[in-house]
């Protein structure tokens, strides 16, 4: 498999609990969708915005754009985070 990647059997589990409500904000600093047609947007549960979250926890990686995004220097700052202490993919690969 990929790196950092399990395989998974059967449905894949929620993202956040079902009762919570995910609140999709755009960036007025990119397009309104990527090349494919799919919005473009942070989410957010209750003060938690999951990008950074991601970040953080080393689950995904940060990929330049040509104009810096809103959250840039928070999404830099965890991704420097993770991978300065070997969290997750960091810590992998």
């Amino acid at each position: 498999g990929e790196c950092y990647g399990r395989p998974r059997h059967g449905r894949a589990a929620p993202p956040c609990p079902t009762r919570d409500k995910v609140r999709l904000l755009s960036d007025s600093t990119q397009s309104d969708e990527d090349t494919y047609g799919r919005a473009l947007r942070y989410a957010k549960v209750d003060l938690v915005e999951v990008g950074e979250r991601l970040l953080e926890a080393g689950a995904v990686r940060l990929y330049p754009t040509r104009t810096p995004i809103e959250r840039d220097q928070e999404y830099q700052q965890a991704a420097e985070a993770a991978a300065g202490s070997g969290r997750g993919l960091w810590g992998r690969c």
